[in-house]
């Protein structure tokens, strides 16, 4: 579409009949290109097909960086897993304190039910 442009950008005087014609024509050409490109998706014309290539090759990631990367997340997966088994331990742990109370707690309790009848027996 560039060069349809390109022919316009020298048209000073948009009021002549061959300057309006040109105009007419530069519009059709972009409409036509346009079709191509829809027809392709946009992606297998020659001119957005150059577009990508560029986009790529400029904004590329460096493979030592996405090695750097996995290995990082790999680490970070392997540590995620070790603080959940420690977690399910401390949570296993937890529930076996909380039973072992649970259970001074009532001895407590008839202590205290012991000694207010032994008081009262006296």
């Amino acid at each position: 579409m560039r060069s349809h442009r390109e022919a316009l950008k020298l048209v000073g005087n948009l009021q002549a009949p061959g300057n309006k014609a040109m105009v007419i024509w530069s519009v059709f050409q972009c409409h036509r290109i346009m079709k191509e490109f829809i027809a392709l998706d946009f992606e297998g014309h020659p001119a957005i097909v150059k577009e990508i290539s560029l986009f790529i090759i400029t904004e590329r990631v460096d493979p030592t960086e996405i090695l750097r990367l996995t290995s990082r997340m790999k680490k970070l997966e392997d540590e995620c897993a070790a603080v959940t088994e420690t977690n399910q331990k401390l949570r296993s742990s937890h529930a076996d304190f909380q039973v072992t109370f649970m259970g001074l707690k009532r001895t407590v309790d008839d202590l205290k039910n012991e000694l207010k009848q032994l008081k009262t027996k006296k």
